[in-house]
Order: structure tokens, then sequence, then C-alpha cells
């Protein structure tokens, strides 16, 4: 933890993530000083961008555990044109029982204009940015949760790890219409297999969705 520059946002310390020359991302922690109203409502948590040791803008984060360091940012071109887009995951949380990670996807432009957000998207990893049908250029992000499978017998009553896809186009993120979503029954073996991906990375909050998906064992 570093101090933070100073923000609007209150931020007092944080963790600190260069993104490209002269730009840093800050994930820091909330603090209104004593005796001052706080200037952004029920915020305890925040993401800065900072440009040559200056804020610029600020979004409302979630941190548990006092995991600042866990986000990170991958580059892509999503829709094919040439330009860099900047994926930003942070890490929010991990549930009990399975040990379920929740994170924040936000996707902005080259120039930090935010053009997509994706509230708990869970066991995120770097997988989940998976090329584009080969008809069309670009890259997809897999946005993947956990729900409760109905109305199939077979799987009635069952846990399933289900994947959409969305895809960036005409500057804005929208729902990859042409990709059927994908569904992993939540089986022994894929718990095993799911554990095993937390052993070998050693770290447990960075999953890999599309490796569970293509695998089609049971």
């Amino acid at each position: 933890m570093r101090p933070a520059p100073p923000n609007a946002a209150d931020c007092v310390a944080g963790v600190p993530l260069t993104v490209e020359q002269g730009a840093t991302l800050w994930r820091c922690a909330v603090e209104t000083p004593d005796g001052q109203e706080p200037m952004w409502d029920k915020w305890t948590d925040a993401l800065l961008l900072v440009r040559d040791g200056e804020w610029t803008r600020a979004w409302q984060d979630s941190v548990m555990a006092g995991r600042y360091d866990a986000y990170h940012v991958a580059t892509a071109d999503l829709d094919g044109d040439g330009t860099m887009e900047h994926i930003v995951a942070t890490w929010n949380a991990q549930g009990n029982g399975l040990g379920i990670n929740h994170w924040t996807i936000r996707v902005f432009s080259q120039l930090w204009d935010e053009i997509g957000l994706y509230p708990d998207v869970q066991d995120w990893g770097p997988s989940s940015i998976v090329a584009a049908p080969s008809y069309r250029a670009g890259c997809d992000l897999a946005i993947t949760r956990y729900v409760e499978a109905g109305g199939d017998k077979e799987e009635s009553g069952s846990t399933i790890l289900e994947a959409r896809f969305v895809r960036m186009t005409a500057g804005r993120m929208v729902n990859a219409t042409d990709r059927e979503r994908l569904r992993k029954r939540l089986t022994t073996a894929f718990q095993r297999q799911r554990e095993a991906h937390f052993e070998r990375s050693g770290d447990d909050i960075e999953g890999d969705a599309a490796g569970w998906l293509e695998d089609e064992s049971p």
C-alpha cells in the first residue's frame, strides 16, 4: 500500500499499476477525513485513473480482505480495427464453500472511456478473453456465472457454469448474439479440475473458464 495522489474520491492509500506511459491505475481505500462529509457517498474503495500525477477519473470499487493488489489490466483489439482496448478485472470477493471468486470487469477504449461494465463475473481469468468467430475479426469476452439448472431432468437441481459472450461494435460492448452460451455441470470431476487449476497457479482467485468449458469430460 502506498499513499495515493490527491483525489476527489478521498482515496488515501492503495496499490498502483502502470498501464501506459504517463497513466497509472490505483486501487485504493476511501477514508473521509475527520469532521468532513464524504464527497462520494458510501464509497469504501475506489479505482482511480491518474495521468501525469493527477487523478482524472474514479469508479466505485469493493475489496475483500485488503486485497488491493488483486486486479489486472489486459489489452486486446476487441473489434479488429487495429486499436487496442483496455480490460480491467478487479477481484471483489471469494465465497464460502466452493470458493467461487467474484470479479468486476470494466472495458475501456484506448482513451480510457468506459464502454462496458460487468459486475459479479464469477471465476474470471485471462482465458475469458477469447478469439471472435472466424468470420469476424477481434476478440470477445466470456462473462461467466454459476447458475442453478432448471427444466432439464438430467440437470435439474444442479449447479452449472454458464458463459455468455459479449463483443465490441460501434464503440460499445454488446451481447454477441452470434454465439451460443456454453454450459458445464459442476460435477465432482469438474470440482477436482477447478481445484487442481488453483493449486497449479499458486493463487486461488483467477479461474480458467475457457479451459474448463472446452474440456468435454463429465
